[in-house]
């Protein structure tokens, strides 16, 4: 069995982002309600150098404050996965990589919509951050 949607009601909307009450019934055939975080996929890169070292970018964020994390962000309209990989590389790390491997995707919370795309970048060429 499956889940069914049965109505949706949008109660938020704003730049590339939505929520939404769904009505549903389960798998299990009760009713129910499932609140739904509509958002962009994003590209995540772990570049590895040809010593092993892990790239990762330093930022402050509203969220977090300072945060190390690996390069990555929001797949773009008109993107596909990797492109956007290979654009956040270059903007947020000044990186640009030859070899592209493809780690798979996952979804980091049941109730959001969006994936994180993973991808391993070899071959690197250091230049300047945009």
């Amino acid at each position: 069995m499956t889940w069914h949607r049965l109505a949706r009601a949008t109660v938020l909307t704003a730049a590339r982002m939505a929520i939404h009450c769904d009505q549903v019934t389960r798998p299990d055939g009760q009713r129910g309600e499932v609140w739904v975080t509509e958002l962009p996929d994003g590209a995540l890169i772990v570049p590895v150098d040809d010593l092993g070292r892990v790239g990762m970018v330093r930022s402050v964020t509203y969220v977090h404050g300072e945060a190390v994390t690996p390069p990555g962000g929001t797949v773009e309209d008109g993107e596909n996965p990797l492109q956007a990989g290979q654009r956040e590389l270059r903007e947020e790390a000044g990186i640009t990589a030859r070899d592209w491997t493809a780690l798979g995707s996952v979804a980091l919370l049941p109730r959001h919509t969006s994936r994180l795309h993973v991808f391993l970048a070899r071959d690197l060429t250091v230049g300047e951050q945009s």
